[in-house]
């Protein structure tokens, strides 16, 4: 590819853009038809990724075929200077994306019609037609490597490979169900002592992500050791010029043009059983029962947090340990019970599943162990500390990518604030999801990354005592009304 030289932030090269009908015919949309806008998501919660594009016709394209959402799209797009496959937004080959729906279809003058088509990856539609009723036996990672065969896939695959022996009797499900099935039960290797069962299963334009937030975390480095950029989004209100008088490009392309800011639903973190919850779990093996209780507070510091390799010593938790006027913190309270089976022997297996020999030799389903760790540790982070971040568009960066965040601080710059930066709002977030605007027809790409974050650089304020005895609780005070009076 040609080294194009970045001109202004948000330029982009539009390389293929071409229409594969249902009927093998060929319509290359840069041609007859032009491209008018762009859009593509990724999701780190949601294993494809999807988008739309809008065409203006003016060559009676759409009847050629005809255009009916059974089509593939190939689609080449990149930054100026971008070469790298991961630099590079690229479906092409096997690979192309697929059109599942016509959004619109408007006639707008004589031969001239505005056409919205969208489109999935083409093994998010496989796996939508692929049912599976079969045995799998192995760690979760190498099934899910499997399941990807079963759908087809033929793109890079990120699996980070978990530590359990597992024997899964698919029920005539999904191949991407079964996964999901799975993967709370898969096992970092490299958690020492306390294991995380923080596996998250993706696509992004890389490829396929089968990850735990320890690896993730890391920030400049993916399962295949490959040095990946730190990307660093800064609000910056001035323009910075290079010694020649014009703008710094890369600088803007990095600057935060605008940002939102959301923080958690403390009441819906509390009835989810994010923060507090108690597990019954029901041995049928040995007719025995345990009762497990999670306490978020307690356990963060066990945790894989956003900064916990640039600040391994000053993390802190997004909730306050100040506690109420019962003298609980937000975490004390038990506001959900699970109820889950398991079928455990004395040796540690798992008590109904055999292998060919007849020996116990599967991981057992252990719900204890990851149900309500799970639950607290992603429900916090993705329902935690929210920013949307608006800034010139580029193909490098991904959903699942570390970024380094500094937001400012709309305060007087004082003792306690002498940087002039967001007390709480700054540090390595994750981009947990990623929405591409390409407006082909001005030639601007803007871009809006959804970035997350489960701890903070500074801790929340907090009282340092219970709230004295009898002054608030309303167990020493009888508050009543006579309604007769």
């Amino acid at each position: 590819m040609s080294q194009e030289k970045l001109q202004r932030p948000g330029q982009f090269v539009l390389d293929v853009c071409t229409l594969h009908t249902s009927g093998n015919a060929v319509i290359d949309l840069k041609g007859g038809a032009n491209v008018m806008h762009i859009t593509f998501f990724e999701d780190m919660l949601t294993p494809y990724v999807q988008g739309s594009i809008v065409i203006q016709n003016q060559g009676g394209a759409s009847n050629i075929g005809p255009i009916i959402g059974q089509e593939t799209l190939e689609l080449v797009i990149r930054t100026p200077t971008m070469k790298e496959d991961h630099e590079i937004l690229s479906f092409t080959g096997k690979n192309r994306l697929h059109i599942t729906r016509i959004n619109s279809k408007r006639r707008i003058g004589k031969g001239t019609e505005f056409i919205s088509l969208e489109f999935f990856s083409g093994e998010w539609v496989r796996n939508s037609r692929t049912r599976i009723s079969k045995t799998l036996r192995g760690s979760v990672s190498n099934i899910a490597n499997t399941l990807l065969n079963d759908v087809g896939c033929f793109k890079k695959r990120y699996i980070e490979s978990s530590g359990e022996n597992k024997q899964y009797i698919a029920p005539n499900i999904r191949p991407f169900d079964a996964i999901n099935h799975l993967i709370g039960q898969a096992v970092s290797t490299g958690g020492g002592d306390h294991p995380e069962r923080s596996f998250l299963f993706w696509e992004n334009k890389r490829g396929f992500h089968f990850r735990s937030l320890s690896s993730i975390v890391k920030g400049n480095t993916d399962v295949t050791n490959k040095d990946l950029p730190t990307h660093f989004y800064r609000h910056k209100e001035k323009v910075k010029y290079d010694k020649g008088g014009a703008i710094d490009v890369i600088d803007r392309l990095y600057a935060i043009t605008d940002f939102e800011t959301r923080h958690s639903d403390r009441f819906h973190n509390h009835i989810m059983g994010q923060l507090g919850s108690s597990l019954i779990s029901h041995n049928m093996y040995t007719k025995s029962y345990a009762r497990t209780n999670f306490n978020y507070l307690d356990q963060f510091n066990r945790w894989t947090h956003m900064n916990s390799h640039k600040r391994p010593k000053s993390t802190y938790p997004i909730y306050s340990e100040s506690p109420d006027v019962f003298g609980k913190r937000v975490s004390d309270y038990e506001t959900k019970t699970f109820l889950y089976p398991e079928n455990q022997n004395q040796a540690g297996f798992d008590a109904g599943m055999q292998d060919p020999n007849g020996n116990y030799i599967y991981s057992p389903y252990e719900s204890h162990a990851w149900v309500q760790k799970r639950r607290g540790q992603l429900g916090i982070l993705f329902g935690g500390v929210s920013i949307s971040l608006f800034a010139h568009g580029n193909t490098f960066v991904n959903a699942g990518d570390m970024v380094d965040v500094t937001l400012p601080y709309f305060g007087i710059k004082d003792a306690d604030n002498p940087t002039g930066k967001d007390r709480f709002l700054n540090g390595n977030m994750l981009v947990h999801q990623i929405a591409h605007e390409f407006d082909v027809a001005n030639f601007e790409h803007k871009m809006k990354l959804e970035c997350v974050s489960d701890d903070l650089e500074e801790e929340l304020p907090k009282t340092d005592e219970d709230s004295p005895e009898g002054e608030l609780s309303p167990k020493n005070e009888e508050i009543y009304e006579d309604f007769y009076l």
